[in-house]
């Protein structure tokens, strides 16, 4: 599967949906209906992004692979 690269100050979401079904049977989504700004790459922590909660403020850091950007749909 090809790398997407996500620009810096993109809104983005965790992609839940890519997760087997099984898997999310016992592991709900954390960030359900939680929007996101990624800031950019982590220099010293290759494949993390570090984002900011646009509902809280609130930092956190995800793995890239973990978050797609919003559709215009869901702008």
């Amino acid at each position: 599967m090809k790398k997407m690269k996500i620009k810096k100050l993109t809104l983005v979401k965790y992609d839940y949906d890519k997760f087997p079904e099984e898997w999310k049977k016992e592991n709900p989504n954390p960030f359900k209906d939680m929007t996101f700004m990624y800031i950019g790459e982590i220099e010293n922590m290759k494949g993390h992004a570090y984002l900011q909660c646009m509902k809280t403020g609130k930092p956190i850091i995800l793995h890239i692979e973990n978050i797609i950007p919003l559709t215009d749909d869901e702008l």
